[in-house]
């Protein structure tokens, strides 16, 4: 029976695993969510997994004659985020990458999406948004949200990283303004996507009380790099 075991390297698709067996065994189960992976060497690598995807780990030790022993708990990861591949595209609505929930502060980041909210003011922006008023199709949108005084206070969404060079991309996305003081929405990119302040503003989108579709075609962008990512600024 395996135990104390410890789990690292985790990338956007695989683990690195080690662990103690107290017994003879020669051979392990290790349960990614119910999915069962035979190893027989220790440590082990799994791969074969999905970026940015929570998963529950056990072990078993594998004793002959389609038997195991008690599972033991390894823990619990989230892979990392890999590059998404085109062609890419979310409607933000109930799947099963984007749950129904009303509110869901902080998804964004698990989707691999970066956002900067920099008023520091406790509440978290954007996030998802329920409702059949401010939705496209469905009943789901992103909602970017300000309601400061300060023209300082800005609040950035970020895209995932894309498996092609972020010049030579087809970004096309619908927009809507809730109401005529509504923040206005720049279209743009992040040279440092680590960094908020490395935003290069590309164009300026009007205010508008119904849904405009937007294309942006960043090959006609002037300077803007391969390793860029795509971003909208809410100001």
């Amino acid at each position: 029976m395996p135990y104390e075991a410890q789990i690292n390297n985790v990338t956007s698709n695989s683990f690195d695993i080690n662990f103690i067996e107290h017994g003879s065994a020669t051979e392990w189960i290790v349960y990614t969510n119910g999915i069962a992976n035979t190893i027989s060497s220790n440590p082990a690598t799994i791969t074969d997994l999905a970026p940015a995807t929570n998963y529950t780990i056990y072990l078993t030790s594998s004793c002959g004659q389609s038997t195991e022993s008690k599972p033991f708990y390894c823990g619990s990861i989230r892979t990392e985020c890999g590059i998404a591949p085109l062609p890419w595209s979310t409607s933000f609505e109930q799947s099963e990458e984007y749950k129904s929930v009303s509110f869901r502060e902080g998804e964004l980041e698990e989707k691999c999406w970066l956002t900067y909210d920099v008023r520091n003011n406790g509440e978290s922006y954007p996030y998802y948004y329920m409702s059949t008023e401010y939705a496209v199709t469905g009943q789901q949108s992103l909602l970017l949200y300000n309601n400061a005084t300060s023209a300082s206070d800005k609040m950035y969404i970020v895209l995932p990283e894309m498996a092609g060079a972020s010049n030579n991309l087809h970004w096309k996305f619908h927009y809507l303004n809730s109401s005529a003081s509504s923040p206005s929405l720049e279209v743009g990119y992040l040279t440092v996507p680590s960094n908020k302040n490395s935003f290069v503003l590309v164009r300026s989108l009007p205010n508008v009380d119904n849904w405009t579709a937007v294309d942006v075609f960043t090959s006609s962008i002037p300077s803007i790099p391969s390793t860029a990512r795509l971003a909208l600024r809410a100001s």
